[in-house]
């Protein structure tokens, strides 16, 4: 059975009763060339992988016949049957039942995988939770790689660089946590039902951090972008445990000019100055 084909959807909802749901941003793959392309471009040859949102299965299915072991999770429960026939042909191809913005996804792999098992997320993310779903997946620290496919304007923000416009709080705390490389574009004609926007594949090689600091980054990043056309001394001088006197020697630390935007930092500036930031702290935690 050919999953990506608009006569396979029909018939998964005449079959099975399935209708499409609008809050759940369900628009399922009609080229079978794209998830054989994200499948590929994910790497996952003979790795485990944790995919969000398997729809009926189709991207599921490009990754099974390449992957080790794959288990999806899937928020809709009316999919279940659907999954069970277009799964069948794939003995290590499993789901759970869960929501991406709730299920514990360290857990999940290490019951699945093993702990400590290398583990690659891959996922055709619902354009709704774009990017809180991306900053929670980076953010369990567990997988080697994320693969996603997302609305063409969201992916733009991740693969910018300071100063342009679309650089944004998001840019910068995906950034932190990973390389991130275009891979391809997708046109909404390849989807039923077609989405208003283009789509854009990207992959993730996620980089070890450092949970303390990893906090810390958040909190200072959160800050500059609250207050971006603010200069960079203003905004962390407002800080809690800061004061003025000791943000100017923070940044003078981190070589960065105080009368900056914080918009215009770099990933490594604010990492330096969160960093630094922690150390001043924990010196004087009064």
């Amino acid at each position: 059975m050919e999953l990506a084909s608009i006569d396979t959807i029909r018939y998964v909802c005449d079959k099975y009763g399935f209708a499409f749901s609008k809050d759940l941003g369900q628009n399922f793959l009609t080229d079978p060339r794209i998830p054989e392309a994200i499948a590929q471009g994910a790497g996952v040859e003979g790795k485990c992988v944790l995919e969000v949102g398997p729809g009926i299965g189709t991207l599921t299915a490009s990754l099974a016949s390449r992957a080790k072991a794959v288990c999806a999770l899937e928020l809709d429960k009316s999919l279940f049957p659907v999954l069970d026939e277009t799964l069948a042909p794939y003995p290590n191809a499993a789901y759970v039942s869960g929501d991406v913005m709730k299920t514990d996804l360290a857990a999940l792999a290490d019951e699945k995988f093993g702990a400590g098992e290398p583990v690659c997320a891959v996922s055709n993310l619902p354009y709704c939770v774009t990017t809180p779903a991306i900053l929670r997946i980076l953010g369990t620290g567990r997988f080697e790689s994320v693969t996603v496919m997302i609305q063409k304007e969201a992916a733009k923000k991740l693969t910018c660089s300071p100063g342009d416009s679309q650089w944004c709080l998001f840019s910068a705390l995906a950034t932190y946590r990973a390389d991130i490389k275009k891979l391809f574009d997708v046109s909404k004609g390849c989807f039923y039902p077609q989405p208003k926007v283009d789509s854009t594949v990207l992959g993730m090689t996620c980089k070890k951090v450092d949970p303390p600091l990893a906090d810390a980054f958040e909190r200072v990043a959160t800050a500059l972008f609250a207050q971006r056309r603010k200069t960079v001394k203003n905004t962390i001088s407002r800080m809690p445990g800061l004061s003025g006197t000791e943000a100017g020697a923070l940044l003078s630390s981190a070589g960065i000019d105080p009368s900056r935007r914080g918009e215009t930092l770099s990933v490594d500036e604010i990492a330096r100055l969160a960093g630094l930031m922690v150390q001043t702290i924990q010196k004087d935690p009064a």
